[in-house]
C-alpha cells in the first residue's frame, strides 16, 4: 500500500538506464491486504519448520485462512504472562525429579523463544522428517448442501496443530537454536536452587574441579 507517488527516474545514458515514468500512489484496501500479510507469516511459518511453499500451501480459502486463525490465537499466547518455573523440592511430593520432569516440559511449552516454545529445545528426537515422511495432513469435509466431499490442506503434519509442528520441526542447530538451549538449560538451573541434593553435588563437583592437579 503506497498512497504517495513514487517518483519519476531520469535515464542515465552512462549506466545505461532508462528512463522510468512515475507512479501514481493508491490506497488498497484492508480487505486486499489482509491476506497478502497472513501469506507473509505463513511463509515465515514454513521457513521456519523446513516446509517449501507450493500454490496448495498457500492458497487462502483452503490453508491460509485456518492458519490465520490459529495463528492469532498463538500470538496471543505468547503475550500472556508465562507460568512459573516448577522448582526441584527433595520434600516436594511431585516435585521430585523423577516426577519434575513431565511438569517442567508442559511449563516450558508456554516459554517462548525467537521462533516457537521452547519445549522445542527438549524433544527426543532432534532430527526433523523431510516432508515426504511427515506430509501435510489434508482434511476432507461434507458438504451436505450440494452433496460433495471437500479437501481442505493443512499448514502442519502428524502432530495436529501449529504450536505441536514448531515443537515437532524447529532445527536443532544455528543460532537461534543455541541461545533457546542456553536459556532452557538457566531455566532448568532455576528449578534446581532449591534442590540442597543437587546444591550439594554441584559444590563438590566444584571443589573436585579446584582441588584437581
Amino acid at each position: 500500500m503506497c498512497k504517495e507517488p513514487i517518483a519519476a527516474i531520469p535515464a542515465d545514458p552512462v549506466n545505461n538506464t532508462t528512463a522510468e515514468a512515475e507512479v501514481p500512489g493508491a490506497s488498497v484496501s484492508s480487505i486486499t491486504t489482509q491476506p497478502l500479510l497472513v501469506a507473509c507469516k505463513a511463509a515465515k511459518y514454513y521457513d521456519s519448520i523446513s516446509r517449501g511453499m507450493t500454490t496448495g500451501k498457500m492458497h487462502y480459502t483452503n490453508v491460509l485462512s485456518n492458519f490465520k486463525i490459529e495463528f492469532e490465537a498463538y500470538e496471543a499466547l505468547k503475550k500472556e504472562d508465562a507460568p512459573d518455573i516448577p522448582k526441584i523440592s527433595d520434600k516436594g511430593g511431585d516435585r521430585k525429579i523423577i516426577r519434575w520432569a513431565p511438569i517442567f516440559l508442559d511449563c516450558i511449552e508456554h516459554h517462548f523463544g525467537a521462533k516457537g516454545p521452547l519445549r522445542y529445545v527438549l524433544r527426543d528426537n532432534s532430527a526433523v522428517k523431510t516432508e515426504q515422511e511427515d506430509p501435510l495432513v489434508a482434511h476432507v469435509t461434507a458438504n451436505l448442501a450440494q452433496n460433495i466431499q471437500v479437501v481442505q490442506g493443512t499448514y502442519y503434519g502428524e502432530s495436529g496443530s501449529l504450536v505441536e509442528e514448531l515443537i515437532a520441526r524447529l532445527p536443532h542447530n544455528g543460532p537461534i537454536f543455541k541461545n533457546d538451549n542456553a536459556t532452557v538449560f538457566q531455566k532448568v538451573e532455576e528449578a534446581a536452587l532449591v534442590s540442597q541434593r543437587l546444591r550439594h553435588f554441584r559444590e563438590r563437583r566444584m571443589d573436585v574441579v579446584l582441588t584437581s592437579p
